[in-house]
């Protein structure tokens, strides 16, 4: 199980170009609406960060405002906090979608 692990950690950062350092990854997978709990997602990147982790978003939303809203939202706050140096990777959902 552990190798199956390490695997999918390894294919993460290859496909969103994270460096491959030996720390705790975080992933989210949702539909990016304010329904889902999205200031959920803004804690679990902020933790997963505080404590030296990466963190990975991968949704789309219904409307696309709403996506980047969220989006921008969380990185400004992160920013904020001075927790990350950015790397962003928007892609389409149909990209997203078909890697999985």
């Amino acid at each position: 199980m552990a190798a199956g692990k390490a695997a999918a950690r390894a294919e993460l950062r290859g496909r969103f170009g994270l460096s491959n350092a030996d720390v705790p990854i975080a992933a989210v997978v949702t539909r990016l609406t304010h329904q889902k709990g999205t200031h959920l997602i803004k804690h679990a990147a902020w933790r997963a960060l505080e404590r030296g982790g990466q963190f990975v978003l991968l949704g789309s939303a219904p409307d696309p405002r709403v996506q980047v809203g969220i989006v921008v939202t969380l990185v400004l706050d992160l920013i904020n906090y001075h927790l990350i140096l950015l790397k962003c990777v928007v892609t389409s959902s149909k990209l997203t979608k078909h890697t999985a």
